[in-house]
């Protein structure tokens, strides 16, 4: 059983990582460059920002209107395309915060046996997982951000054309590079929590001995 749990804290450590890493890069816009976007596509700084924070606000769990930007009408495929990245949001959100009860159960159960090896596990596993997704992302951008897309979505909806959906013109390559940095930079404050708990309690007991 002590096994057990020790497996399953290490598999929610490393989702919450990564879930809450995702989470905070979608839903903080604090790495939006509003003013250059919108200085390359020529249209007003208010009317971009309005336009990205009203997508933000429907990707929420907590949005249900449907999607309208008055200022960069899209089409029925584009639409749709967002309602699918909703969906898978809207699903890291639910999932990231069930699986945040059971980790907070699994941490004070593992902790009560002085059992922290899961905070190891999970740091490297994550770290691992940094290593190859970030390594093929360092390698070919285009590339793994192309393969991502098929393995979210069955469909095309997401190569979109600016000349009829504008809307992608306010989502450029260089902001979701920007975003992926970010992303890693986030993920390896989660790894060096974890690594460094489990080190601290290390060095705590043969302090003591």
């Amino acid at each position: 059983m002590k096994k057990f749990k020790g497996v399953l804290l290490t598999v929610c450590l490393t989702f919450l990582i990564i879930d809450c890493a995702i989470l905070l890069v979608t839903f903080v816009p604090v790495l939006y460059p509003s003013s250059l976007i919108a200085s390359n596509i020529g249209v007003s700084e208010k009317v971009v920002r309005e336009s990205y924070m009203t997508i933000i606000h429907y990707l929420s769990l907590f949005s249900h209107k449907a999607l309208s930007t008055p200022a960069f009408p899209m089409t029925k495929n584009t639409a749709f395309h967002f309602y699918e990245v909703k969906v898978l949001m809207n699903r890291l959100e639910v999932i990231g915060l069930v699986v945040l009860i059971g980790t907070i159960y699994l941490i004070y159960s593992t902790v009560k046996e002085n059992d922290y090896r899961p905070f190891k596990w999970a740091g490297f596993t994550t770290l691992g997982l940094v290593f190859i997704v970030g390594g093929t992302a360092y390698v070919d951008f285009d590339g793994a951000f192309t393969m991502m897309h098929h393995i979210l979505f069955n469909n095309n909806y997401w190569l979109i054309n600016p000349d009829i959906d504008p809307i992608i013109n306010i989502f450029p390559e260089s902001y979701f590079v920007t975003l992926g940095i970010a992303l890693f930079s986030l993920i390896g404050i989660g790894v060096l929590i974890n690594l460094g708990t489990y080190f601290k309690h290390i060095n705590c007991i043969n302090t003591n001995k």
